[in-house]
């Protein structure tokens, strides 16, 4: 059986394989830093894929814009997480900085995904507009 569209997309593939060692990662970790940490950091890497699944599956190119900027927020709440563990010893100096690269390689295509979307015409209202002045204005000074 062939795999799916989205299943072949880089992004989303990085997001899953990232959620996975932020799991494999909390599961070693005590009973306290489980309850008080584990869990919002595992809903916010997940709900990466998950924000990319749904935007996927959307017709709309500013629905699909939507959901990638909920999964960058969730990209960039994970790191908060990373960041917190590691200073509070529940993460090896190894670990931290693999999870560390495949976060920011994630922000990074997020980013770089939802400017693909606006340009493809998921722009919000309000850069649509500022888009339309910035290349008025750049006619005008150029003539």
């Amino acid at each position: 059986m062939e795999k799916k569209d989205l299943e072949k997309m880089d992004i989303y593939n990085l997001a899953m394989d990232l959620g996975e060692a932020v799991w494999q990662l909390v599961l070693t970790w005590d009973e306290f830093a489980q309850d008080t940490m584990s869990r919002p950091y595992v809903q916010n890497v997940d709900a990466i894929a998950s924000n990319i699944a749904s935007g996927y599956g959307r017709q709309s190119p500013n629905e699909k814009r939507n959901y990638t900027v909920f999964a960058r927020s969730a990209a960039l709440s994970t790191k908060v997480w990373l960041e917190k563990a590691y200073r509070r010893g529940l993460v090896e100096e190894e670990t931290y900085q693999h999870i560390k690269g495949m976060n920011e390689k994630m922000i990074g295509k997020l980013y770089g995904y939802v400017n693909f979307l606006e340009e493809k015409g998921g722009a919000t209202p309000v850069q649509s507009i500022r888009r339309k002045q910035k290349l008025k204005k750049t006619k005008q000074e150029t003539t």
